[in-house]
């Protein structure tokens, strides 16, 4: 296992590294696009515990590769040590050019 949920002093449960972690590692899928009808459900992107409890930093230490399928990959952006909380960045999350998440501003991470 590549990260952990607990406890986070920023906000709440955040996503924690389980293990040192190398730069660019892939940690995993955080939200995929599902392919349904809007009469159905309005939400089209599904998330999983990587995405639904990562914080948001201004300088995170995680960021994320798009596929073409809509897909969102997350990477680490720096090496991460064991335990440290992985961040990422709630401005660059977009889907066909409207913003995923709300904004809040934190600190932390990536030089």
């Amino acid at each position: 296992m590549l990260y952990e949920i607990k406890h986070s002093s920023i906000h709440g449960l955040g996503i924690f590294a389980a293990i040192d972690l190398k730069a660019n590692t892939n940690i995993g899928l955080g939200m995929w696009k599902i392919h349904i009808s809007e009469e159905n459900n309005d939400h089209s992107m599904q998330r999983n515990d990587l995405c639904t409890y990562m914080n948001h930093s201004i300088n995170p230490n995680v960021y994320y590769k798009k596929d073409r399928f809509d897909n969102y990959y997350f990477y680490t952006k720096c090496d991460v040590g064991r335990g440290e909380e992985l961040f990422i960045d709630y401005n660059t999350f977009d889907f066909e050019g409207k913003k995923i998440f709300p904004i809040k501003r934190l600190k932390k991470s990536c030089k």
